[in-house]
C-alpha cells in the first residue's frame, strides 16, 4: 500500500475520488429523507433507491462509452454534468416537485455508472498489474468507509439548512472532484478499434453470453440479484419502522 500511495498521480486521482464519494453517500439517503418530509409517503421516499438503482441496466452501454472515449475525460464530464444535476434541486419546493427529485435521483445514479466504468478503465491505465488489486481495494474502502458517517452529513445539511444546501455542498463537492481530476495526467491506452469489437448488440451481450457459459457463476449472479432486491425492501420498510414503529419523525433518519 505504501508503495501504491507513492505513486503521485494515484495520490491525486484517490484525493478526487474520496470527494466524488463524499458527494455521493451524502446524497443517496438523504434524497429520501426530503421524499418523505414532502410527501409523507415511504413508498414514495423508497422509489428513490429503486430510480438510483434503475440506470444499472444500462451499464453495458456506459462500459461501451468507456472504452470508445478518453477516461479521464469522462469522468470529469460526469462530475460536472451530477454537480449541474444536483443544483436542480434548488428548485424542489413543493409536493408537485418529487418528479424533479426523481430524475436528479436517476440521471445521478446513471453518471455514477458511468464514472466507475470511466474508473476501472484509467486505474488499467496507470497502474501496473501488481498494482491493481491493492488500489481497487483502496477505493472500496473508501467508498463504503464514507457510507458510514457521510449520510449523516448530508442529513444534518438537510436538517438544518434545507435541501438547497445540500444541493450546494453537493455540487460543490463534485465541482472540486473534477477540478481535481484535470490534475490528474495518465498515458491512457487507444480505444479498441471498431473491427474488433463486433457489432453493438454483440459487444454489449458479451456479459451475458459469458454468465451463460459458468453455471456456477450464473447462479451467484441469480441468487446476489434476488437477495438484493430482498434487501431493497428494508429501504422503504426502514421509515414505517423509525417513524411508526420507534415513534421517531423522519429527521431522526439521520441523527
Amino acid at each position: 500500500m505504501k508503495a501504491l500511495l507513492s505513486i503521485p498521480v494515484f495520490r491525486r486521482f484517490t484525493g478526487a475520488w474520496t470527494i466524488d464519494n463524499l458527494a455521493d453517500s451524502a446524497l443517496f439517503l438523504t434524497l429520501s429523507i426530503w421524499v418523505k418530509d414532502i410527501s409523507g409517503s415511504s413508498g414514495a421516499a423508497g422509489m428513490v433507491f429503486l430510480v438510483l438503482g434503475l440506470p444499472i441496466v444500462l451499464s453495458p452501454l456506459t462500459g461501451a462509452l468507456a472504452d470508445r472515449h478518453p477516461r479521464r475525460r469522462l469522468l470529469i464530464l460526469a462530475n460536472t454534468a451530477a454537480a449541474g444535476c444536483a443544483l436542480l434541486l434548488l428548485l424542489v419546493t413543493e409536493p408537485g416537485d418529487l418528479w424533479l427529485i426523481y430524475a436528479v435521483a436517476f440521471c445521478y445514479g446513471l453518471l455514477g455508472i458511468l464514472n466507475g466504468a470511466a474508473q476501472s478503465g484509467i486505474l488499467r491505465d496507470m497502474l501496473t498489474d501488481e498494482h491493481l488489486d491493492s488500489a481497487n481495494g483502496l477505493l472500496s474502502t473508501i467508498d463504503q468507509g464514507l457510507r458510514i458517517f457521510t449520510p449523516l452529513l448530508g442529513a444534518a445539511l438537510y436538517t438544518l439548512w434545507g435541501g438547497g444546501a445540500l444541493a450546494v455542498g453537493v455540487a460543490a463537492a463534485l465541482l472540486l472532484t473534477a477540478a481535481l481530476l484535470l490534475t490528474v495526467s495518465a498515458q491512457e491506452s487507444a480505444p479498441e478499434p471498431a473491427s474488433e469489437r463486433g457489432g453493438v448488440l454483440q459487444e454489449n451481450s458479451a456479459g451475458f453470453r459469458h454468465l451463460g457459459t459458468i453455471p456456477l457463476l450464473w447462479r451467484m449472479v441469480v441468487v446476489t440479484a434476488i437477495a438484493l432486491g430482498v434487501i431493497g425492501l428494508f429501504n422503504s420498510a426502514l421509515f414505517e419502522l423509525i417513524e411508526k414503529g420507534l415513534g421517531r419523525d423522519r429527521d431522526s433518519l439521520g441523527s
